[in-house]
């Protein structure tokens, strides 16, 4: 596989689009019923290519049904984009670098966290952490006027499990009750773990 440098990718849409390709495909194959034997469909390749299964007749581009097809943008400036969130420039600095307006810039971010954490829960295993376990659940999001803290409105709670010299798992959660969090804790922490916990009621029986 060809490495390009950041700066490369930035300039030239082709090259940008044929390295997320090699992360995309193996072999490329039908979505639907994954047959390897296909059309290529003539276009002006203004932005993705196209092919058609010769089994079920699917007409399909290269990233279709991925987070890249919610993205409705150029692949170079993708790539800059990509390139920045791992520097770890927040949304609102990159206006400096780019045209595209904050929603927009907040857009791909968000899509880019969506990604990384659906590959994240896919590649742990049930029951996979273990020793010495931190848990808490928090409050994102919501405006400052009014209540504060759990009382607030317009924020999302969330569940964290975090293996000491480890990994960090969140879990965007409907409440803080037992019957919520106790089958979290259940799926992915091994038995005999020692739980680092606050005072929370629905902690009490582990």
């Amino acid at each position: 596989m060809t490495i390009y440098k950041p700066v490369t990718l930035f300039t030239s849409n082709r090259r940008s689009y044929q390295i997320l390709c090699t992360k995309r495909w193996t072999k490329r194959h039908c979505p639907r019923c994954k047959n390897t034997v296909l059309w290529k469909l003539r276009n002006a390749f203004l932005r993705n290519r196209y092919y058609k299964c010769k089994k079920c007749f699917y007409k399909f581009h290269d990233f279709t049904n991925t987070y890249i097809s919610k993205i409705k943008i150029e692949y170079k400036e993708l790539m800059h984009l990509v390139y920045l969130f791992v520097l770890g420039v927040p949304e609102y600095r990159i206006r400096n670098y780019t045209e595209r307006t904050l929603k927009t810039l907040q857009k791909v971010y968000t899509i880019i966290r969506q990604a990384i954490y659906a590959y994240t829960i896919k590649e742990i295993k049930e029951a996979s952490f273990s020793g010495q376990i931190e848990i808490d659940e928090t409050m994102f999001g919501g405006k400052r006027s009014g209540k504060r803290g759990w009382g607030s409105s317009g924020k999302h709670m969330i569940f964290g499990l975090y293996q000491r010299n480890g990994t960090v798992l969140t879990f965007p959660i409907s409440s803080r009750s037992r019957k919520v969090l106790l089958p979290i804790i259940d799926k992915h922490i091994k038995q005999g773990s020692l739980y680092y916990t606050d005072n929370w009621h629905a902690y009490r029986v582990l």
